[in-house]
């Protein structure tokens, strides 16, 4: 499972390496930066939030993460990347599908500001309830 995931992953990273086109280079840049996690319960605030730091080809964005439970660092791999959303897989990954496949991510704008995520798996517009939102300060 894991191999096949791999194998779809540098097909995608190879095959579209050379035609990286200004839109998409702009949804990863949209997602640079630090962002606060805003959901039902409230905020995290953008001191406990997120940053995503993409690598200048491309190929991975860096998660940190620093809240009540401490911080993480982890990393992901671009599969694909489309106007307003991302297609994103976590390095370490453990987490299946139903069908025994790893999960895999869409970081999916909402706006200028926003986004949400979506497993691959789930219905095209089931999204997660908490909206990421982008820090101002």
């Amino acid at each position: 499972m894991l191999t096949t995931l791999r194998i779809l992953a540098a097909v995608l990273l190879f095959s579209s390496a050379s035609a990286v086109a200004q839109p998409q280079q702009d949804a990863l840049a949209r997602l640079a930066g630090a962002w606060e996690i805003v959901g039902a319960n409230g905020s995290s605030g953008c001191d406990a939030g997120q940053t995503f730091t993409p690598t200048a080809d491309g190929r991975y964005v860096a998660l940190d993460q620093h809240g009540a439970e401490g911080a993480y660092n982890s990393r992901y791999i671009v599969l694909h990347v489309e106007t307003d959303r991302v297609m994103m897989f976590i390095e370490g990954e453990q987490r299946l599908t139903a069908q025994g496949d790893p999960v895999v991510w869409w970081a999916v704008f909402d706006g200028p500001n926003t986004f949400r995520w979506r497993r691959y798996d789930w219905p095209r517009t089931a999204m997660t309830d908490a909206v990421w939102r982008r820090c101002t300060t």
